[in-house]
């Protein structure tokens, strides 16, 4: 098993993730809420916050990354595609104790990357 920045425990989410509306999308799966996803989260500041969020020197990163990754997010269809995955990746909070027991009882072997500045699926710098 490989594993680069991920988290199989409740403290791996970036709290300020959850704050910009996918905490509110997950307790009410409403228009209103995925509204609230939509005008941020899956726009281009919103993808431009996950490249940048939490790194050091921005200068460092190209624009082409989340330029790219945007054009990729406007397809037709796709804005709903993403909203059905965030609010799928609330099921992870309910396995976390499951995956935890399984790396304990199975010992799988494992290369885990992680750094100080880490990225991950619920937001977090590089």
């Amino acid at each position: 098993m490989i594993v680069q920045n991920g988290g199989a425990h409740v403290e791996a989410i970036n709290k300020e993730f959850l704050s910009k509306g996918l905490s509110d999308y997950w307790e009410d799966r409403s228009e209103k809420n995925a509204q609230g996803l939509l005008d941020w989260l899956l726009t281009i500041e919103g993808t431009k916050w996950h490249y940048l969020h939490g790194v050091s020197d921005p200068a460092k990163i190209s624009p082409d990354n989340w330029v790219i990754d945007q054009t990729y997010q406007d397809r037709p269809g796709n804005k709903e595609i993403q909203l059905a995955l965030l609010y799928n990746s609330k099921r992870d909070l309910d396995v976390f104790a499951d995956w935890q027991e399984y790396f304990r009882k199975q010992q799988p072997p494992t290369l885990i990357t992680w750094g100080k500045k880490r990225r991950n699926l619920y937001g977090g710098g590089c």
